[in-house]
């Protein structure tokens, strides 16, 4: 499992990462699927920062730290270019070199990649 990233906001360091918890908030907020505006290719600034405002409200809430800036809050002080930043470290946290992934074979016969 990664760490998460830390993302300063408004002089405070903050975790930051993207769950299944993070993509069910993004999707309650928004109405969207991310993973579906990914694969299509529909991401957009203000997507990112939203899904940004998720990854820290529920990392936060993972590891017990008060996080009660609400979104339109949030979205009033935070950058484009810090959301890109984050997301550009983002995907390159999630990114490893294929000869470290390890795979698992399952009872079933098929393989799971770590």
């Amino acid at each position: 499992m990664n760490s998460p990233m830390k993302f300063i906001y408004n002089g405070r360091t903050l975790p930051a990462r993207v769950t299944m918890g993070t993509l069910r908030r993004f999707m309650a907020e928004t109405g969207n699927d991310m993973v579906e505006l990914q694969r299509n290719q529909k991401v957009s600034a203000d997507d990112l920062a939203v899904l940004l405002w998720c990854a820290i409200v529920t990392q936060c809430r993972v590891e017990g730290m008060p996080f009660d800036v609400s979104l339109d809050d949030f979205l009033d002080r935070v950058t484009p270019d810090e959301v890109a930043r984050w997301h550009t470290g983002a995907q390159d946290q999630d990114e490893t070199p294929d000869d470290s992934k390890k795979k698992t074979k399952r009872k079933n016969g098929s393989e799971l990649t770590n």
